[in-house]
């Protein structure tokens, strides 16, 4: 646990401000007549009262076990005063209620997540007062420690890059606590979601979901739309560091909160989908920022402007990828798959408007893949609304996608690839259309009929031909590319005669292939081997083939392949090789050079013996022993 946890959490109080106890004063009006005898009170005496009354009231706090008058009194930071602790607690900076988070199991080798362990979670804590020095505070002393945001960013960012993981946490928590007296909302966000990945980074994944969960957050929309994600993005990177301890657990019901070494894989799980709703509900306010304007956070990535370039955009498909992950999914909704109407999901498609996406999203009944066509469909048909056509193809692309990975029947997937290619048809003026040419190629090759791969390049090559320098289309050159690419592999029998047809050539779009073969020594091979391998393999075969002249060298004439698949043709070896051991190299240039090439060498041994063995072992029939 963090040194500086418990000083930097919570609200900073304002401490009682008592007035001293004044000394007794003169009595006013007329001067009075000394009586003889008596001197003029020194300075001593009222020195002597004032303690007098300060020792009777610690007598008293002693006595009566109460405070003492005259004790100043500061709460420590992190708690309320018990006159404000419901205020805060329902205040507009608070925290929006969610379950108590659970705590983390020990897996091995990963560090015990019981190191991280701080108890119980308190409810969220209120975002303090406008004013947050003490009262007794010089304003001018306060206003002095502040620290410009880049400079605070700067300094945490040094001590990163320095491998300094736990002063930049601990710095963090010093960014956090000033912005947070500050008003700076950005920086205070900033520092959380710093704080929380650098906790991930050490592994106290625990401690990443309790500072997110514990801290309080800033009240602008857009930041805390941030701090959400981030939290569940916590949640889920404990739950995938201590999953094999999480999955075990029973769920444990509770009137209080439940701490989080407690929480089962579902809770975890609900906890972080909650936060992502939480989000999504504000995808119209996200759909006017762009990723470019959180650097540290947010990848703007390669997508060109207009598909993926918003906030709003980000969030539907971290959402959409995190409903894709089976992992994720319980037992009964992986085996209940195939029950779902697929035909139905793919008629509905790009047609839910944001009330019906909302129905399915955060109903606990709706199976994975019904909110992931829910939630594309809103936002496709939203794109379509705000004129960003390449979104909205966007949207249903990544719709295939899902549809293609969840439903693994034949049927089903040529029913997904039918309704790519009609949505295609009907969309072909943007840009944008390329990849989704792309995808349908791709789909389209990992089909088991034969035509597939011939299929799939001509999809692919009218992508090419159409939008050639789009990303869709330079994707699409690719697919191409790689289905008339030539390819080859050798088997051989280890042990042969000579004029058999002993190497084995697997092959596409390639027409022959050239065979040497290379004698060699067995006996010096066995005496200078370094390790269980006689034969020469790697490093030194490829040096046997570049600098010694082959015993035997011919050409294997292979079958065509129009179809662009593997076939499968035989050749022999030379009928003039010697009985010996023989290092067989087979390339697809002639001079065997290294540029362009694939070059692939085996120990084959030529001679007139075969050992035959059976696993039998009685004596031949009719053999006498001599």
């Amino acid at each position: 646990m963090d040194s500086h946890k418990d000083s930097a959490k919570g609200d900073i109080s304002r401490g009682t401000q008592v007035t001293p106890p004044k000394s007794p004063e003169q009595p006013s009006g007329p001067a009075r007549a000394r009586r003889p005898g008596f001197r003029k009170p020194g300075p001593g005496l009222p020195a002597i009262a004032v303690l007098a009354v300060l020792v009777g009231a610690g007598l008293y706090a002693l006595i009566s076990d109460r405070t003492c008058p005259f004790t100043v009194r500061s709460e420590r930071p992190g708690a309320a005063a018990p006159e404000t602790a419901a205020a805060a607690a329902s205040g507009p900076a608070a925290k929006p209620s969610a379950p108590a988070v659970p705590s983390d199991p020990a897996q091995p080798p990963s560090p015990s997540p019981g190191d991280d362990s701080v108890g119980p979670l308190p409810a969220p804590i209120a975002a303090p007062a406008a004013t947050t020095t003490n009262e007794t505070e010089d304003p001018a002393m306060a206003s002095s420690d502040q620290v410009p945001p880049k400079a605070a960013r700067e300094a945490v960012d040094k001590l990163i890059e320095e491998q300094k993981f736990e002063a930049a946490a601990a710095e963090c928590a010093r960014v956090r606590d000033r912005a947070r007296a500050s008003g700076d909302s950005a920086l205070w966000a900033w520092a959380l979601i710093r704080g929380g990945q650098l906790r991930a980074a050490l592994h106290g994944y625990e401690t990443a979901v309790r500072s997110f969960k514990e801290e309080p957050w800033p009240d602008t929309p857009v930041e805390r739309d941030m701090l959400d994600i981030f939290y569940a993005n916590s949640l889920v990177a404990y739950y995938q560091a201590y999953s094999w301890d999480i999955n075990r657990r029973e769920r444990v019901e509770s009137a209080g909160p439940v701490d989080l070494k407690s929480w089962t894989r579902d809770q975890i799980l609900d906890e972080a989908w909650t936060a992502l709703l939480r989000v999504w509900r504000d995808r119209d306010r996200l759909a006017g920022r762009t990723a470019r304007e959180f650097p540290d956070f947010w990848s703007p990535g390669d997508y060109p402007a207009g598909v993926r370039d918003t906030l709003r955009d980000g969030v539907v498909y971290l959402l959409a990828r995190l409903l894709t992950d089976s992992s994720f999914w319980t037992p009964r909704q992986s085996n209940e798959t195939w029950l779902l109407d697929l035909p139905a999901l793919l008629a509905r498609a790009g047609r839910a408007t944001s009330d019906q996406a909302d129905c399915v999203i955060a109903s606990p009944a709706s199976h994975p893949v019904e909110k992931i066509a829910a939630l594309l469909g809103e936002h496709e048909s939203w794109s379509r609304r705000a004129r960003r056509p390449a979104a909205a193809l966007e949207a249903r692309f990544e719709l295939v996608r899902a549809l293609h990975a969840a439903f693994d029947e034949e049927p089903d997937r040529a029913l997904v690839r039918e309704h790519l290619a009609g949505h295609l048809r009907s969309n072909r003026r943007d840009p944008w259309w390329a990849t989704g040419q792309a995808l349908l190629a791709e789909l389209t090759r990992a089909e088991d009929a034969a035509d597939a791969l011939v299929r799939a390049r001509a999809i692919a090559l009218e992508a090419v031909k159409r939008f050639p320098s789009s990303p869709g289309g330079r994707r699409a050159l690719h697919i191409v590319r790689s289905i008339e690419a030539p390819e080859f592999s050798v088997e051989a029998m280890r042990l042969d005669a000579p004029g058999r047809r002993s190497v084995r050539v697997t092959h596409r779009n390639l027409d022959r292939i050239f065979l040497r073969a290379y004698a060699l020594d067995a006996e010096d091979l066995v005496k200078s081997a370094r390790d269980y391998s006689i034969f020469p393999r790697g490093d030194e075969a490829r040096k046997i083939a570049e600098t010694r002249r082959p015993d035997a060298a011919w050409t294997a004439d292979l079958a065509q392949t129009s179809d662009y698949r593997d076939h499968a043709t035989y050749a022999d070896l030379p009928a003039t090789l010697a009985p010996g051991l023989y290092l067989v190299a087979a390339s697809a240039r002639e001079d065997f050079a290294g540029d362009a090439n694939k070059t692939i060498g085996l120990s084959v041994v030529v001679g007139d013996l075969v050992l035959v063995t059976r696993p039998g072992g009685g004596p031949v029939r009719g053999a006498r022993a001599a």
